[in-house]
């Protein structure tokens, strides 16, 4: 299920992306116990300048020991990161973000470094408690020539630049992004049959576009007269996530949804059938069931947070475009090899700059209603299985 998220040259932020692949990391474990839990001797915000120089900018070079440790550390976190990695374009712009997120880091003061300090603890624990219990991840840290130090300071890197960053968030910036987009963080809870017009796993025509309308109709006609929501769904909808729980997703972030469909959940009257709403999966009978109503002084804890972290990303993001590619003086990645007579790839327009990562998409989302289809970033792209509304 992908999400339809706020849109920003900077993405989200690494931090979002450890908390969530960590805990995927320490769950899938394989292999044997193994005692040795990495090198000693950390070395806060990278590793020693070691190996040929690949990136030089203000005060600072990068290594390509360092930058392959690091990537180490980002594809252990998020193992579906390896495949956009291996592309010289998104390789390049990942290198620039390590960059700035090293200067603001050298920038910080020790305060504020120390700020991350309890986050990193739980982190190291939860980190050799893994690495300890699984032996391929042991074998992936020696491969990429990564101990468990270093990886913890690389942690702290990306915790401390992130909490800095959120610092500088006031309340009235919290409420600002709220007030943007309120229905950002509403829910609902909604019934729907879907009649689609196509089959998602062949793409070949189940019904045209009239006679899903008219099939559309006639469940609500039905449902209307008093027709049961579980059996109705279970004999006409075509979304394999809901059809066998009476078309039912419960207190759903409407955020998800494709346009079409979030706009009946927020603006649908509560307990009354709609007429059948067309996405570009079919035609949708659709009842709201439940609509909390939302209100900043309502949002709790959690949601502020989340608020804040996106305030904060804007914070980081407005340093990534307007000053740090002033201060990277040159970048000098090694070019994968082209097979004999070829040209190499062109990679115009990436340096210090964005490499073409528009359109990322955060967690996905348990069920299958009709998801706001957004290009994957670092995310693996969701198969058909994961949107069977399609």
């Amino acid at each position: 299920m992908l999400h339809n998220k706020r849109k920003s040259a900077w993405r989200r932020p690494l931090l979002l992306i450890i908390a969530a692949m960590l805990v995927m990391t320490i769950a899938a474990a394989c292999g044997s116990k193994n005692d040795n839990n990495g090198g000693n001797g950390g070395t806060e915000g990278g590793t020693p300048n070691t190996g040929a120089t690949i990136a030089t900018y203000t005060d600072g070079t990068v290594t390509d020991d360092e930058f392959t440790k690091y990537k180490t550390f980002f594809i252990l976190m998020n193992p579906q990161a390896e495949m956009f990695l291996s592309i010289p374009q998104y390789e390049e712009q990942f290198l620039q973000e390590y960059i700035g997120y090293k200067i603001l880091f050298d920038r910080m003061s020790d305060e504020s470094k120390a700020a991350a300090d309890a986050d990193t603890e739980e982190f190291r624990t939860q980190f050799e408690t893994a690495v300890n219990d699984q032996e391929e991840l042991q074998t992936r840290l020696d491969e990429g020539g990564l101990t468990v130090d270093e990886a913890v300071d690389f942690f702290h890197l990306i915790m401390a630049v992130m909490k800095d960053a959120e610092s500088k968030v006031t309340d009235e910036d919290v409420q600002a992004i709220f007030n943007e987009d309120p229905s950002a963080l509403q829910t609902a809870s909604v019934r729907h049959v879907l009649v689609a017009t196509t089959d998602s796993q062949t793409q070949e025509e189940l019904r045209t576009e009239e006679e899903a309308l008219e099939r559309a109709e006639d469940v609500k006609a039905q449902l209307e007269a008093g027709g049961d929501w579980q059996a109705l769904a279970a004999e006409y909808s075509d979304d394999p996530g809901s059809k066998e729980n009476g078309g039912l997703y419960e207190d759903v972030n409407v955020s998800q949804w494709v346009p079409e469909f979030k706009d009946a959940a927020l603006t649908q009257e509560v307990g009354v059938i709609g007429d059948p709403v067309k996405t570009d999966f079919g035609y949708h009978v659709v009842l709201v069931e439940k609509r909390d109503e939302l209100t900043y002084e309502s949002l709790t804890d959690e949601q502020k947070n989340a608020l804040r972290q996106t305030a904060a990303s804007e914070v980081l993001n407005e340093f990534m475009q307007t000053e740090l590619p002033e201060l990277i003086q040159s970048i000098d990645l090694p070019q994968p090899e082209a097979p004999e007579g070829t040209e190499p790839p062109a990679t115009e327009g990436t340096e210090n700059g964005d490499a073409g990562t528009d359109g990322a998409t955060e967690d996905g989302a348990e069920g299958n209603a009709p998801a706001d289809e957004t290009p994957a970033n670092e995310e693996a792209p969701a198969t058909e299985e994961e949107t069977p509304a399609q």
